[in-house]
């Protein structure tokens, strides 16, 4: 089992979840890209720590959603030792980096026996807390797609305190034309089901809106994209209170990525 933060794999390792016959540690290796800004993508490697992710400049700047949505993860502690690609390979349902990592149709490159390949990933995230990785292989960079300057970034999460895990969260991106008019849009929510997922049908029906004019998304328009995945239900949180939730943490995030589009 590899480590490279321990934010997620050592609670794992005390609730004896798992038990791997040895550990090994990449925090001494080398090769793994850093940050990295190329036209048309952001590059994150193995070890990029969350931390970094608030503090760095380039990530701000051309990727605010992550930006946005790493801050709402623990504490400093927590984020100088976790890994956004930890936090990818984890796959835990509450977690805001996979959320970030739908929205945005990040790739992930993996090598392993077989030599390297990438992943999107919606191919990669089969099940919570099970990443489609084949004995041997290793995640050691995502890719994040980057929009266009002038576009707006929302990030909303409910949880019962301040850095808990999200009860429910929503990330949006919105591209307006020059008439204020959402233009393209993409929306994901978190927290609510096992793995994250996109709202195309509602970003079908926000298509051509005024930002201006926009209502708020209510449970009506958001049901479709619900309809067909298992609400979670636990001691945190009844599957009724989640779907309760969907709408609401959707609405602030369209409402904030209106608001910061140019």
């Amino acid at each position: 089992m590899p480590l490279a933060g321990g934010q997620s794999l050592m609670p794992t390792l005390i609730a004896r979840a798992i038990a791997p016959g040895a550990i090994v540690d990449l925090n001494r290796i080398q090769d793994f890209p850093d940050v990295e800004l190329e036209p048309g993508r952001l590059r994150t490697g193995a070890l990029v720590r969350m931390q970094q992710v608030i503090d760095h400049p380039d990530i701000a700047q051309n990727l605010p959603l992550l930006h946005q949505a790493v801050s709402h993860i623990g504490h400093r502690a927590i984020r100088n030792r976790g890994t956004l690609v930890g936090s990818l390979c984890q796959l835990d349902p509450w977690a805001e980096v996979p959320l970030v990592a739908c929205a945005l149709e990040a790739s992930l490159l993996i090598t392993g026996p077989s030599g390297p390949r990438q992943a999107r990933f919606s191919e990669f995230a089969a099940a919570p807390n099970r990443p489609l990785l084949a004995p041997g292989e290793l995640v050691v960079a995502a890719d994040w797609p980057l929009w266009r300057p002038e576009h707006g970034a929302g990030f909303s999460e409910v949880a019962r305190r301040p850095n808990d895990p999200a009860l429910a969260c929503a990330a949006a991106l919105i591209l307006l034309d020059e008439n204020r008019h959402i233009q393209r849009v993409v929306l994901a929510i978190g927290g609510v089901c096992p793995l994250p997922i996109r709202c195309h049908q509602l970003e079908a029906l926000l298509v051509g809106k005024s930002a201006d004019d926009l209502r708020a998304i209510t449970t009506d328009m958001i049901e479709a994209d619900l309809s067909g995945h298992v609400i979670r239900d636990d001691a945190l949180a009844d599957a009724a209170y989640r779907r309760h939730l969907a709408p609401i943490v959707a609405a602030r995030a369209v409402e904030q990525a209106v608001s910061r589009a140019r």
